[in-house]
């Protein structure tokens, strides 16, 4: 995360805007007298809020979590695309 001045984010907006867009990551700008302030692309903030969205509900949240346990134990099942075709004809 790039950390900017108010005013150097000011007198260079477009290049900080341009820099969080190609590097899909925030820039910080830092207030001397309030709170700092973070800049982030359209579709990184609506990432942010789904994924907020999706873990304020916990039997979202706990289908998530028992998920990436069966993926870590290797209890996992691997189909190729024809297999998958076939199983969502069915």
């Amino acid at each position: 995360m790039e950390i900017y001045t108010y005013s150097e984010a000011r007198q260079n907006l477009k290049s900080v805007m341009d820099k969080v867009e190609s590097n899909c990551e925030e820039a910080l700008i830092h207030r001397r007298d309030g709170e700092n302030m973070v800049l982030m692309s359209e579709s990184q903030y609506n990432g942010w809020v789904e994924t907020m969205r999706i873990y304020s509900n916990p039997a979202q949240r706990k289908h998530i979590e028992e998920s990436i346990e069966q993926f870590k134990s290797g209890d996992v099942s691997v189909f190729s695309l024809e297999e998958l075709e076939r199983l969502s004809n069915d």
